[in-house]
């Protein structure tokens, strides 16, 4: 997954995924992203999904609510900090408050 330039550029490379794990949110800095998908038949599932949405200028993106847990403040704008907790009998992996940057 890469931030604008030419697709396949190491230059602009944000994120290199393998397997079935993914992060859950990847911010692009341009109004230009790219992706190049590759897969072979060593796995039997259908192929490949990806959800995106335009952050709002001045904006981080919403980075959602953890599973079995819930977030503190609603505002995603420069500035604004979020804090995350889990239901009890749950850990919270990750930064349990996030502040959006510049």
């Amino acid at each position: 997954v890469g931030d604008a330039g030419k697709v396949g550029d190491t230059r602009t490379v944000l994120y290199v995924l393998t397997g079935s794990s993914v992060p859950d949110l990847i911010v692009s800095m341009s109004n230009q992203m790219w992706i190049h998908l590759q897969s072979d038949d060593s796995i039997g599932s259908l192929g490949f999904k990806a959800v995106y949405q335009e952050i709002e200028k001045g904006g981080c993106g919403d980075p959602g609510v953890p599973s079995y847990g819930q977030r503190t403040g609603k505002s995603f704008l420069h500035g604004d900090s979020l804090t995350f907790e889990c239901q009890a009998a749950f850990e919270l992996v990750g930064e349990r408050m996030i502040t959006c940057q510049q």
